[in-house]
């Protein structure tokens, strides 16, 4: 975001990096929503298939 980089894992959890309080509270809503899919993607990528999309926070 901006001059601002992060890292998280798919639970939320920030590895490296920072962003700020908004975006950081943003980007972990998403993770919660979408685990299961993050999940998918990670094992399609692992496979070399397409990952597909994951909608966006509403």
């Amino acid at each position: 975001y901006a001059e601002h980089e992060a890292t998280y894992t798919f639970d939320g959890v920030c590895l490296e990096g920072e962003l700020p309080r908004n975006q950081d509270r943003l980007v972990r809503e998403w993770a919660e929503l979408h685990h299961d899919d993050l999940e998918r993607c990670w094992e399609r990528a692992t496979s070399d298939e397409d990952l597909g999309t994951i909608e966006p926070l509403p």
